[in-house]
């Protein structure tokens, strides 16, 4: 086992960086989390959130060593995923609560650069998990302004 958890955080936009490494922390409890990005805000984000959560840094603070993988110029693998945008907050959130309740793995997410939406806040999840539960998704007659497959 080894003794850290990987968080690749590479190409994404805030919050959602700082909301995967919180998610790692959680699920991980007592394993160190080794987060890989590529944006200086991106360090100085989860630096404020572990600070926020009373955590520590537990790196040698050289630049890039907490944020930067070993290997120049290696990039995410990109998966594909359903991208639900929403005209309101209040569609995103009740998104969220009938896919918790739901069993329906996925989580909320800044609207990705590609979109535009009338609210900020999208749901994502794997292409095969939507394909799975789009008849379940149809029938919660949430409003979804867009339904976007992307490559992220």
């Amino acid at each position: 086992m080894e003794n850290f958890v990987e968080v690749d955080v590479r190409g994404l936009s805030c919050p959602e960086p700082v909301l995967l490494t919180m998610d790692a922390m959680q699920d991980n409890p007592g394993r160190a989390v080794r987060v890989l990005g590529d944006e200086a805000h991106t360090r100085r984000n989860i630096e404020k959130m572990l600070d926020y959560e009373k955590k520590e840094l537990c790196d040698d603070r050289s630049p890039g060593r907490l944020l930067r993988d070993h290997v120049s110029g290696v990039k995410r693998t990109r998966k594909a995923y359903r991208v639900l945008t929403f005209h309101t907050t209040d569609a995103a959130m009740e998104m969220e609560a009938f896919c918790r309740d739901s069993g329906i793995p996925g989580r909320l997410t800044p609207v990705p650069r590609q979109l535009s939406a009338g609210c900020g806040i999208a749901w994502r999840m794997e292409a095969a998990v939507f394909a799975q539960y789009r008849a379940d998704i149809e029938r919660s007659k949430i409003e979804i302004e867009q339904s976007v497959e992307l490559a992220l």
